[in-house]
């Protein structure tokens, strides 16, 4: 017999614009007595989540209800998705359930994609319970799930790591891009500089060679007039 422990027993997708339920699916075969009352708390949660003046993308809620546990996640367009498990069954494991749920009815459902809040979407993600029956039976024993679950979380780890190294790669590369850009700047003025020293020079020989003229001509009057008045 399957320990409880390991249950997922009811998967709920609904609305939060109209609080409409879009589909409901029982995963455990065994709780078909309480489908109805599993039904109205679903639509209650819906009512409390659209009461909320605004509902965060990505943000999971959990509560208790008739000793099971129920946890949700609302998704950027306001669609809320939950299930109902055993107080047992593993917060993070639930989570990666929903939003693998999320990931696969997005990608399956044109409706849900093209406008999630019409009428045909109602009608078409009724015909993907199929899905939820799948990811169950794999996320039905948590003991085998959580070995997958870590290794996951161990490539997400990594991911980020990698991501971190490519964003320090980036940033230093646009650092030396910018040294570069200093360096050639630098450049161009030590060459502006330089041409600039050597026409200073130039002028500089120019006056001393006036000045050497001129008291050459001086000298040369002076002379002259010495010589006029002497003789």
């Amino acid at each position: 017999m399957e320990s409880r422990a390991n249950q997922i027993h009811f998967v709920f997708v609904g609305r939060l614009k109209d609080t409409q339920l879009l589909l409901t699916t029982l995963s455990n075969p065994t709780m078909q007595d309480r489908l109805q009352d599993f039904t109205q708390h679903a639509t209650i949660i819906l009512q409390k989540q659209a009461s909320q003046v605004q509902s965060v993308d990505g943000q999971r809620l959990k509560s208790d209800f008739t000793g099971l546990s129920w946890h949700s996640i609302c998704d950027k367009n306001s669609i809320l998705y939950g299930a109902v498990t055993d107080k047992d069954y593993p917060d993070d494991l639930c989570s990666q359930f929903l939003r693998q749920l999320i990931s696969q009815l997005y990608d399956k459902s044109i409706e849900l994609r093209r406008d999630p809040q019409s009428q045909e979407t109602l009608r078409e993600l009724s015909q993907h319970k199929g899905i939820v029956h799948e990811l169950h039976q794999r996320y039905r024993d948590s003991r085998n799930i959580d070995k997958s679950l870590q290794a996951l979380q161990a490539i997400d780890r990594a991911q980020g790591f990698m991501q971190q190294n490519i964003a320090s790669m980036i940033q230093n590369r646009q650092q030396m891009f910018d040294i570069e850009g200093k360096s050639g700047d630098l450049r161009d003025t030590a060459s502006k500089f330089k041409s600039q020293s050597k026409k200073m020079e130039r002028m500089a020989r120019l006056k001393q060679m006036q000045m050497k003229v001129i008291f050459a001509l001086l000298a040369v009057t002076g002379i002259v007039l010495l010589y006029y008045f002497m003789f």
